[in-house]
């Protein structure tokens, strides 16, 4: 795909034998190597193109704890609101927990930061972008005093100017991730012609 749409890089991609779209990294029987010294597990790895959209902004997303990317948190927030306001939201393939974790670096080290550990129930059904959207609007409809994003940043990283537009002007979870299911679908329709291994 970057050599259709650049034209000029010289990129060779080699097919792997015994691998479906379908699989898990777990699934490989391989073992895990933290592709970054924040990416401990699967589950990190699942939640990070979700919660890592968060790291433009004054909240802690587990950098320095034992779940980077499976929870989040700041001392302003209050944990039990935060996961109620959350587990109200209908996400598939994850719950919300309150729970107070210290990072040890990044944001807010060595500070007391009440938040919500991220847990995936289904790995399948998780969409992180969806993820994103919930926590998103839950810290700024719940402390909007406190919560600030960091545009000009979060803008490259999600890469959707209407995103910000829908954020300021309040709109719901289900409204930005109905945006971001947008793009997906735009996405994976101009890369069906690339595509080394048939989809789900």
């Amino acid at each position: 795909m970057a050599n259709a749409r650049v034209g000029h890089p010289r990129l060779s991609v080699v097919k792997l034998r015994g691998w479906t779209r379908g699989m898990w990294y777990d699934d490989t029987g391989l073992p895990w190597v933290r592709p970054s010294p924040n990416m401990p597990d699967l589950e990190a790895a699942t939640l990070y193109p979700g919660v890592a959209n968060l790291e433009f902004s004054n909240i802690s997303v587990g950098r320095g704890t034992a779940t980077p990317f499976g929870w989040i948190g700041a001392p302003w927030i209050d944990a039990d609101a935060l996961a109620q306001r959350l587990n109200a939201v209908p996400l598939e393939g994850v719950r919300f927990e309150p729970r107070t974790l210290t990072p040890s670096k990044a944001i807010y080290a060595g500070k007391s930061c009440p938040g919500v550990r991220i847990l995936v129930s289904d790995r399948d059904a998780v969409r992180p972008l969806r993820v994103f959207a919930a926590l998103a609007t839950a810290l700024r409809d719940l402390y909007p005093h406190d919560f600030r994003l960091r545009w000009e940043h979060s803008r490259r990283l999600i890469g959707l100017h209407r995103f910000r537009e829908l954020y300021d002007t309040g709109a719901s979870s289900s409204e930005i991730a109905a945006l971001f299911d947008e793009d997906a679908a735009r996405f994976a329709e101009k890369r069906k012609p690339f595509l080394l291994y048939p989809d789900r």
